[in-house]
Parts: C-alpha cells; sequence; structure tokens
C-alpha cells in the first residue's frame, strides 16, 4: 500500500519509461502525445491517469526504437501484467482488470464507447461490476 506522498507502481513505472530510456525529454513527450508536461507530470504524480492511447503511444515508440535502456520498457511491461488495483490503488478502477488491457482497449470498442460517456466516478464503477461479475463467473465453472 502507498502513503500519501510516496508514487505508486503504476506512477513510477510510468515515469520510467517517460524519463529513464533517454528518448526523449518530458517536453517532446508532450508534443507527441499532444498533451503538456503538466499533464504529464500529474500521470507520474499519481494525481491522475494518462488514456490508454497515451500509453498505448509511449510503449508502442519505445518497443520499435533502438538504441535505448530496455529494464524501464521491461519493468513497465512486467507492472502491466498485475492487477491495475494493485499497481495503481487510486486510479487502478479506471484501468481495469490490468494496465496491459487497459492500453492495449480499443479507442472505439464497445466498451470504450460506453466509458466515453461517464464520468471518471462512473467509469470507475461500471468498470469494478463489469471485472467483478467476470471474476465470479470464472470461478464459477
Amino acid at each position: 500500500m502507498t502513503t500519501e506522498n510516496e508514487k505508486d507502481e503504476f506512477s513510477q513505472a510510468l515515469e520510467g519509461v517517460l524519463d529513464n530510456t533517454e528518448m526523449f525529454r518530458r517536453h517532446e513527450w508532450a508534443e507527441l502525445l499532444g498533451t503538456t508536461e503538466e499533464v504529464i507530470r500529474y500521470w507520474i504524480t499519481g494525481t491522475d491517469i494518462p488514456r490508454s492511447s497515451h500509453i498505448f503511444m509511449i510503449m508502442s515508440t519505445l518497443q520499435n526504437s533502438t538504441n535505448i535502456p530496455l529494464e524501464p520498457i521491461d519493468a513497465f511491461m512486467a507492472m502491466a501484467k498485475k492487477p491495475a488495483l494493485d499497481v495503481s490503488p487510486k486510479h487502478g478502477g479506471l484501468m481495469l482488470p490490468t494496465v496491459d488491457e487497459y492500453m492495449n482497449r480499443p479507442t472505439f470498442s464497445e466498451l470504450g464507447n460506453t466509458l466515453a460517456k461517464l464520468s471518471k466516478v462512473e467509469q470507475d464503477t461500471y468498470l469494478r461490476g463489469v471485472y467483478s461479475s467476470e471474476k465470479k463467473e470464472n470461478h464459477d465453472v
């Protein structure tokens, strides 16, 4: 469990791929992602999370690049396979079931279309309902 001043595992791993791969500086990442350095700062401090498409773009860019350290990418991918609520207690409900599935979720899928119409609180509630009932069904088999 993280304390208020301690970054969660998701935020630490994201900071690692953004800063420790030395691919781009933060202002360059912001330009590539169509956002601002301030928004990126929110992501790595755990104040907010990036859209799934932002994470997908970051990881695709890094995975298709050469001459960058692989450790931050490997650490992010290992974290991404863990349950979202474990790696981001504050925002994990928005990335259920895992960060890996979240970042690979098609933007225009049925789920994506449903979530786009909801507030973050409603998205969290909806996803917790979907994935908790899915988990129950898998245990009942």
